[in-house]
């Protein structure tokens, strides 16, 4: 994925196309193209194009930025496929007509700013100097593939409280307590932390406590300073959903009954 830097306002000018870089958009790796073909057409309105697409402090194109950057592509949901529809073909081929760009290019620019970003929440979870607590909760897609999400907490050294997602990981069938329990211990020895882990909270559902069973027997050695008695945690916000849920279940009968008929939901309203 590239991001195009215009140094003057002339396109046939243009000093260098740069290699997006995951933190700040652009990186030191260029490659000259001041022979960049230029048709007679657009040289004409060059000057304007150019001028009306300038806006931050590094002359590079906000047009451009917002479909090529990683982050813009991450933040608007868009699919790999996006790059290679005929409408963005056309603003691709208005901006810079000898370029074009591939799914796979993108793919391959998702995964590198996924693996570096990894990286990085690895050192700073390896370097915090307090305990990490855990959050973990099953999420079932539309395809009904369901994915184990981790959240981990920990304070730095001013105090304040940091969340990192660190994982969202497809579960093996059958989504038994057993695989959670070891898809939590793969996740929490890929990013080292088993060691620092102090609590885990997650909903009231029965196969969770086998979770939990599974991984303090498996990790039995890495936990062993923990106190087993506070190291599950119960969602309260879980256990206060059930409780509602079953309490609104005596009102379903009244509220089926008022809405049978047009004449009950009127008299119901006056």
């Amino acid at each position: 994925m590239n991001v195009i830097s215009t140094n003057t306002i002339d396109v046939q000018n243009v000093t260098s196309i740069n290699t997006m870089d995951i933190q700040n958009g652009i990186s030191t790796d260029s490659v000259t193209s001041s022979s960049i073909p230029v048709s007679p057409a657009a040289d004409n309105t060059t000057t304007a194009t150019a001028t009306s697409l300038t806006t931050s402090s590094r002359n590079t194109s906000a047009v451009w930025n917002h479909f090529t950057l990683l982050s813009n592509k991450l933040k608007d949901k868009l699919c790999f496929q996006f790059v290679e529809k005929p409408n963005f073909h056309k603003i691709l081929s208005g901006i810079l007509p000898c370029f074009s760009m591939s799914a796979n290019t993108v793919k391959q620019d998702v995964m590198k700013g996924y693996d570096k970003r990894k990286n990085l929440i690895r050192t700073i979870l390896q370097n915090a100097e307090s305990r990490i607590s855990l959050t973990c909760d099953v999420w079932t897609s539309l395809q009904q593939l369901e994915y184990l999400t981790i959240t981990a907490y920990f304070l730095d050294e001013k105090w304040n409280l940091i969340s990192l997602l660190i994982s969202f990981e497809l579960l093996s069938y059958p989504h038994t307590g057993a695989n959670i329990g070891n898809c939590i211990k793969t996740v929490t020895d890929n990013y080292l932390i088993t060691t620092k882990i102090q609590t885990i909270t997650l909903d009231n559902a029965s196969l969770n406590d086998v979770a939990i069973c599974k991984l303090i027997n498996s990790a039995s050695q890495d936990l062993i300073n923990i106190k087993k008695e506070l190291f599950h945690n119960h969602c309260l916000a879980h256990i206060l959903n059930l409780i509602v849920k079953d309490r609104l279940k005596k009102f379903q009968s009244f509220v089926k009954a008022i809405h049978t008929t047009p004449k009950r939901h009127q008299i119901f309203l006056e």
